[in-house]
């Protein structure tokens, strides 16, 4: 089943995402911003094993919820999580979709903070708290302390200063990030020491 440019195969997907009334809301915003109109399959899965065995990977980090393969997202079932997370289902694909997107976008070239940030931000996963910008962004990684809450914080200082649409423009247009004039490691050691 096709809603908007997601492709769903399971019913059970389509009930629970029918009922967020925000997801919907923010997918159609979602594909008017980034202009992404290619469509984005959901598989379900009933256990990280499952998801292994698909991707043909030996190792998936316990605490993982979903990911994406290409143009695939991968979820657990919603019943296996849901007590571990506040973040509602809606809210973990569109996490997902935005690193489809941006991924298309910039070739996989986008640095980690970016599309974490980005996918953060539009999917309002906003439980985060402030902390101070003591590093270079280009270095993060997800074994980094306050990974998250680090990516959110640099992308709301950023639209704060320049707005969403100048920062979605500025991935569709980039290849050399670490240099740019707005997402680049100057301005935003400039930003921050301020």
């Amino acid at each position: 089943m096709i809603f908007s440019n997601l492709v769903i195969d399971d019913v059970r997907l389509l009930e629970i995402i029918l009922k967020d009334t925000d997801f919907i809301n923010n997918l159609a915003k979602i594909r008017n911003t980034f202009k992404y109109y290619k469509k984005v399959h959901i598989k379900l899965f009933y256990s990280l094993d499952d998801m292994k065995k698909y991707l043909n990977i030996s190792n998936i980090p316990y605490w993982v919820i979903a990911t994406t393969y290409e143009n695939e997202i991968l979820i657990l079932d919603y019943n296996i999580w849901k007590s571990r997370h506040n973040e509602s289902f809606g809210q973990i694909i569109m996490h997902e979709m935005i690193h489809i997107i941006i991924n298309y976008k910039t070739n996989y070239t986008c640095p980690l903070w970016l599309n974490e940030g980005l996918a953060l931000y539009f999917a309002n996963q906003e439980n985060f708290k402030e902390v101070s910008i003591d590093c270079n962004p280009f270095e993060l990684g997800y074994e980094s302390e306050n990974f998250y809450d680090m990516c959110l914080y640099i992308i709301k200082k950023l639209v704060h200063i320049y707005s969403i649409n100048t920062i979605v423009d500025k991935i569709s247009l980039n290849r050399n990030f670490k240099y740019d004039e707005i997402l680049g490691i100057e301005n935003l050691r400039i930003i921050f020491e301020k």
